[in-house]
Order: structure tokens, then sequence, then C-alpha cells
């Protein structure tokens, strides 16, 4: 339990995670084209359908949540040295960056067996 809160905490972690997010971003199709590619790119392999349910759950909750607090979303989106791209949407960066630390956090991305 210890090392997901500090994985969850480091900023690189939080780096990587958002990293993730902007690049999934960058994907011209709707949140399950993103959210599997996602999936796809920390753990190699394709999700489950509860998976994916699970996913599209956690980034409509993140979404909501930064759109309510977009200082969050800032803050959030601003940790580390690489900065996110100019004219970004931030809450959304902020969103799938949330989503993105949960799959970077999940036992089965940190140990391989």
């Amino acid at each position: 339990p210890l090392q997901s809160l500090v994985l969850l905490n480091d900023p690189i972690h939080v780096e990587a995670a958002r990293q993730l997010a902007q690049r999934a971003q960058e994907i011209k199709g709707d949140d399950a084209e993103r959210l599997k590619q996602m999936f796809r790119w920390a753990l190699q392999r394709q999700a489950l359908p509860d998976e994916n349910r699970v996913l599209a759950s956690l980034l409509a909750g993140q979404r909501q949540h930064y759109k309510a607090l977009p200082a969050d979303a800032a803050a959030l989106v601003s940790v580390g040295g690489f900065k996110p791209a100019p004219g970004i949407d931030v809450v959304e960066l902020a969103a799938l960056t949330g989503t993105a630390r949960a799959l970077l956090n999940l036992h089965e991305t940190i140990t391989r067996e």
C-alpha cells in the first residue's frame, strides 16, 4: 500500500502520467479510443470490457472534478519540468492525467511476472 501512495504522489510519476495523457489527447478519436490506446501503451494488452467501463467512469469523474476546479487542473498539469503543449485544453489534460495515473499505478503496470 505504501508503494502505491509513493508512486501516485511522486512528481516523476505524475509527469509521466501527464505525458501519457497528452499523447492520448492528440488522438482524434473519442474517449473510448483514447482510453483503449492509453491502456495498451501502459499495459501492452487490450483492456477487458469491465476495465473499459471502469476507465470510462474514472475519466468522467476526473473531468467533472477538474471542470469544477480548474485551478486544480492547472496545478496538476504544471507538475514537473516538462510543460504542457501551448493551447492544450488544461481541464481535459488533467482529467486524462488522473486516469493515466491510475493506469500507471496498477500492480500489473508496476510488477512484471
